[in-house]
């Protein structure tokens, strides 16, 4: 236990089962100590690669978060990045922002050097508001204190799973899917009302 409090994620997602994962000694060394964070690993019965769902909320130290695209390759991921949308249905239909990361690494195993792939997807949500840009996220914040005199309290979504070479897009659909169902279960923030398709 690092904290007395926690981001509450659901227990099942689209079947998956789920168990808490920890957080790393780098982690609360290197964020503000009012930092909380929520980690769950999701799993079911097949062979498809389970998926790990992370949430870490600002206190009132705005370096909780920073860019993700500094901490992969600091990992020695090589990586390239997107935007995309997410359509959830709950508690009315909207697109969730995203970023999309699709991470290349090498390591070493028993039978000799092997490529793994990770697809990483994230954003960022307050009480009322939703983006998937780093930069935008500090302007809404920025805008906020000089409005109200407050520091709005952002958190970092990401959703994570593995694959081999050339499973990166089975893997992004999966990821989709999964966030689609998941959100509504802990995510109170919505986008905008999507207009119905014509």
């Amino acid at each position: 236990v690092v904290r007395s409090q926690s981001i509450r994620l659901p227990e099942s997602i689209l079947g998956f089962e789920s168990r808490t994962a920890p957080v790393s000694e780098e982690e609360l060394n290197a964020l503000p100590p009012d930092t909380l964070f929520g980690r769950r690993i999701y799993t079911r019965d097949t062979n498809e690669t389970g998926v790990s769902l992370s949430a870490v909320m600002m206190g009132e130290d705005s370096r909780s978060i920073h860019k993700p695209e500094i901490c992969l390759p600091a990992q020695g991921w090589s990586i390239r990045t997107e935007k995309d949308i997410v359509p959830v249905s709950q508690p009315h239909p909207y697109l969730l922002p995203v970023t999309k990361v699709i991470g290349t690494k090498m390591i070493s195993t028993a039978d000799g050097p092997q490529t793994i792939k990770a697809v990483f997807v994230y954003w960022f949500v307050a009480d009322n508001d939703l983006t998937a840009d780093h930069f935008d996220r500090m302007v809404k914040m920025g805008k906020e204190m000089l409005r109200t005199g407050r520091l709005q309290r952002w958190a970092y979504v990401v959703c994570l799973t593995y694959c081999a070479p050339g499973g990166e897009d089975a893997a992004y659909e999966q990821v989709k899917q999964f966030i689609a169902a998941g959100v509504p279960e802990f995510q109170t923030a919505a986008g905008k009302p999507a207009r119905a398709p014509r």
